[in-house]
């Protein structure tokens, strides 16, 4: 369940690179520290996956970490943050003439308010 997101697995009409200029609203700091620098997240899971089997119903609920690196052309990978993650998948499985059919439906995002 580890995989890598890099910045030439980004489609160029998503309009973002990965890389420390696309983060400098959220951390200034990243940026100043690593000017225009490629970026890379490591995903791994922080503790084994919880699954729900319901009446016509499984829900997914995985716990992840998301560690993003500074790549520099000249040394190593640095870390420079990790996230913690919390989601829910739920998919609906039904059996329709014989053939099994299904959908999936993402946790809605929770609505915030400015204050």
């Amino acid at each position: 369940m580890n995989f890598s997101i890099t910045n030439d697995m980004i489609p160029p009409e998503a309009g973002i690179s990965l890389n420390t200029s696309s983060f400098s609203n959220l951390i200034p700091e990243l940026t100043s520290a690593y000017p225009d620098m490629l970026m890379e997240f490591q995903v791994f899971p922080a503790t084994s996956p919880l699954l729900v089997f319901s009446s016509g119903n499984i829900t997914l609920k995985p716990e992840i970490y998301v560690e993003a690196f500074v790549v520099s052309p000249d040394s190593l990978p640095k870390s420079v943050f990790l996230l913690s993650v919390k989601t829910k998948v739920s998919a609906k499985v039904m059996l329709t003439s014989g053939r099994i059919t299904g959908s999936i439906h993402p946790a809605r995002c929770p609505q915030y308010s400015k204050l």
